[in-house]
């Protein structure tokens, strides 16, 4: 079908089919068909086929280095299905997501496993966890990154996810409201803030030095992980 081979296409050759100077290149013609069309009107196969083949996609996008409209086509994606993704099925192998950052979760992955595991994060973290959606929404988000942190076997990789999600997850955490109805949310950062942490002391040899991490680290163990 189309978006097979599309997809194929996509992933394996998607710096010879883009170009910057060239406004009529086949990347983005192929992107704005087949994954950001509007959903309207379309055949009824169409959504399982974006599924199945979303992943392929994104990864072709994401070996195309530093360029801002790549970018944007990638955050635009993430925006369009990730929560409803989440909706359906948060952790299962058959999510588009999943499927992109599995890679890396093996003892050890190989460079662009990681970028692309280190993009995901931060892309979810400054997009999806705004208190101001609806809370259930928030708690699918948290529960889906503690569950990428779990899997991850490669400690370096812990290391360099810290500083993506510990301001996020602190900022988020600060402007909560009282439980009961973020008390769920609360229990999963306290989760990954203790996986990011334990990972960092372990390690603590090998971090640059810094004089904030320490302090923020202690402000949370002290507020945060030692309140049950």
């Amino acid at each position: 079908n189309v978006y097979q081979v599309t997809s194929s296409v996509v992933r394996h050759c998607s710096k010879l089919i883009y170009s910057k100077t060239d406004s009529k290149c086949l990347l983005p013609l192929l992107l704005n068909k087949l994954m950001i069309s509007s959903s309207s009107g379309q055949p009824p196969e169409i959504p399982a086929l974006i599924r199945k083949y979303l992943c392929h996609f994104l990864h072709g996008l994401f070996v195309i280095n530093k360029d801002q409209f790549i970018d944007r086509k990638i955050k635009q994606i993430f925006s369009h299905y990730f929560l409803s993704y989440l909706q359906s099925d948060p952790n299962s192998s058959t999510n588009p997501f999943v499927l992109l950052v599995s890679p890396a979760f093996y003892e050890t992955p190989n460079k662009y496993d990681c970028d692309v595991f280190l993009r995901v994060l931060d892309i979810i973290s400054k997009q999806q966890l705004m208190i101001d959606e609806s809370i259930p929404n928030v708690n699918k988000v948290l529960n889906f990154l503690h569950m990428l942190s779990s899997r991850v076997k490669y400690y370096y990789l812990i290391l360099e996810a810290t500083p993506i999600l510990l301001g996020p997850l602190l900022s988020l955490f600060l402007r909560m409201g009282p439980p009961p109805s973020t008390q769920n949310c609360v229990v999963i950062i306290k989760k990954i803030f203790r996986k990011l942490f334990e990972a960092n002391k372990s390690h603590a040899d090998e971090l640059p030095h810094s004089k904030l991490m320490p302090v923020i680290q202690e402000y949370l163990v002290s507020n945060l992980l030692n309140n049950k």
